[in-house]
């Protein structure tokens, strides 16, 4: 209650007070009138003594009990008074502190704010960043980005490719050249598929802990086409009937987490880390390059992999990156071990599955950059791997592992197969040397690598032979464009072309049988080997292609890529495939 209800309240009980002796004073004078008149009647013999005494007895009980009345009022009109007046006063403190924290307040809300705590800008919690999409969320940043890539896609196979003699059953089939990448057949194909980097949609998680930068990342890929399982799983091959289905690669799944001064621990799936310069700066990325089995697309076509570089993969890893020192950073990484895989179906190619370490795989990295318009990019990284083979019983040709497991004694021919629980190893390894300048619109790119055991297109395809003798294998590609900007047309258009090559040699004590065999192939059959004729094949032993791209960018997330691209795979006696392939199409970016 406020002060200035108490008071009101306190001046109506004084005011109560004051009528109760107003009323008890007029009861005195009523007793002085009502004497007067009893002693006129006595008097006059109106009244009786008897009467006269009994109306005096009650008048002066009335005047006692009214006097006892009046006593009180006086009492509680003393105590309202005093109640009043210690109302009042508490009323007047009370007002004088509302007005003083009337005062404070106001003197509070003219004040400047003090300079150690400035205002605070608007925070967006939806934005579109540079490289994705935004949300923030109280102290964590939630990343989406992606892209939609589609072409069109034109192949003319070889349709007169250099053909088998002979009187046998393959008599008029061409000569085979296991692990080629060209495309032989008698019609042209077409396609609407997805080029070598597929459609995406990633997300990225980051926030800051106890000084930590942490993050997870999650990266779901798809080409868009009918997909039939095989042991590359959702790279398998393409299956262009009805009520098919797409498949989906989650080829990213990893968390970080660093500092500035530490550098960044990686652990979980990405990209490795062996030659992934030279597929993330091949500007077929956002086209096709070469698109292999066209007629029942896969996934992704191929880029440059296994014509100009081994694919890097999406591989199992614990990986650090160092901070960068001077232009200088390097990574380190343990990676889940590969097989030895024969990819190719030559029947000379080997397995080994036995995997006691990790893959190890390094790389070191120069960028400078000495204006907005020349900036150089230099990098060498390499891999290395145990491979051994897992013998459990004794194989020869024929047995349950058949040719194309390296459990035969080494150096030993006629192959023989080796006692149960022995095997071979052996150390596959490569290295790469990796230069990009991009000067005043320019960007020049060579790429070259060499390795052991290590095979061409994928990681360890064909890459030893039945006995385990590890193969050699190099490559590189050279790659120019040039970007056009404010000319004719209001986005930059980017036209140049690339070449490039993967090799890969015979081995070992196979080398004449390997050689052999393909001379069989040449008239329809195959080498005997323990009384086994067998099918003709011969191993490839260069892919190669010239490309010509160009591509402009429509708006910031939307590039349109058209490219020609004429691919040449030979085998190792020099007997050569070819096709061409045109593609047009978009990739939209964001």
């Amino acid at each position: 209650m406020s002060g200035k209800h108490q008071t009101t309240i306190a001046r109506l009980c004084a005011a109560c007070a004051f009528s109760a002796l107003i009323v008890g004073s007029s009861h005195v004078r009523a007793d002085e009138t009502t004497n007067a008149l009893l002693d006129l009647l006595k008097s006059k013999g109106a009244i009786t003594q008897t009467e006269y005494d009994k109306i005096k007895a009650r008048q002066q009980a009335e005047a006692k009990d009214s006097a006892q009345k009046l006593q009180a009022a006086e009492t509680r009109a003393r105590e309202a008074e005093a109640k009043a007046r210690e109302a009042e006063a508490k009323a007047q403190s009370d007002s004088a502190e509302v007005a003083k924290v009337k005062a404070q307040t106001l003197t509070a809300a003219d004040m400047a704010i003090p300079s150690k705590m400035p205002p605070k800008a608007p925070v967006e919690y939806v934005t579109a960043l540079t490289k994705c999409v935004g949300i923030r969320v109280n102290q964590v940043d939630i990343c989406i980005k992606g892209d939609i890539s589609f072409f069109g896609v034109e192949q003319w196979p070889d349709s007169n490719p250099p053909r088998m003699g002979g009187t046998t059953a393959f008599t008029g089939a061409p000569i085979p050249i296991n692990g080629g990448l060209t495309t032989v057949g008698n019609q042209a194909s077409n396609s609407i598929r997805g080029g070598l980097l597929p459609s995406s949609i990633q997300v990225g998680i980051s926030t800051n802990q106890m000084g930590w930068d942490v993050g997870v990342y999650f990266g779901i890929y798809t080409g868009g086409v009918n997909i039939e399982p095989t042991a590359v799983n959702a790279n398998g091959n393409g299956s262009p009937i009805g009520l098919g289905t797409a498949g989906v690669d989650f080829r990213q799944v990893f968390g970080t987490i660093g500092t500035p001064s530490f550098g960044t621990v990686k652990i979980g799936r990405d990209i490795g880390v062996f030659a992934s310069d030279a597929i993330l700066n091949d500007l077929t990325l956002f086209g096709v390059g070469t698109p292999a089995a066209n007629l029942a697309p896969k996934n992704t076509t191929l880029g440059r992999i296994g014509i100009g570089y081994i694919y890097a993969d999406f591989i199992p890893q614990i990986t650090y990156k160092s901070p960068t020192w001077a232009g200088f950073t390097f990574w380190l990484s343990a990676m889940t071990p590969m097989d030895e895989f024969n990819f190719s179906g030559d029947p000379f190619s080997g397995t080994m599955t036995g995997h006691d370490l990790p893959m190890g795989q390094a790389k070191i990295q120069y960028v400078g950059t000495w204006s907005p318009d020349v900036k150089l990019t230099l990098s060498s990284s390499g891999l290395v791997q145990r491979q051994q083979s897992e013998c459990l019983t004794p194989v020869g040709i024929g047995g349950p592992l058949g040719l194309s497991s390296p459990c035969f004694i080494p150096g030993v021919f006629p192959l023989t197969a080796a006692p149960g629980g022995s095997g071979v190893q052996t150390t596959a390894w490569a290295v790469d040397g990796f230069a990009m300048l991009d000067l005043w619109g320019w960007n020049f790119v060579a790429y070259g690598y060499l390795g052991k055991g290590v095979g061409t297109t994928g990681l360890f395809f064909d890459g030893v032979d039945v006995a385990g003798n590890a193969r050699n294998s190099s490559g590189g590609y050279f790659q120019a464009a040039y970007t056009f900007k404010g000319w004719l047309l209001p986005n930059p258009l980017t036209v140049g072309a690339s070449w490039g090559v993967s090799h890969l040699e015979t081995t070992g004590f196979t080398n004449s049988v390997e050689i052999a065999q393909c001379n069989a192939s040449v008239v329809g059959t195959g080498v005997t080997l323990s009384g086994v004729t067998l099918a003709p094949s011969c191993l490839v032993r260069d892919n190669q292609s010239w490309i010509g791209f160009a591509r402009y960018n429509l708006t910031d997330w939307v590039k349109i890529q058209a490219e020609y691209t004429h691919t040449t795979s030979e085998n190792q006696i020099g007997i050569k495939n070819k096709d061409d392939a045109f593609a047009l199409g978009t990739t939209f970016f964001w």
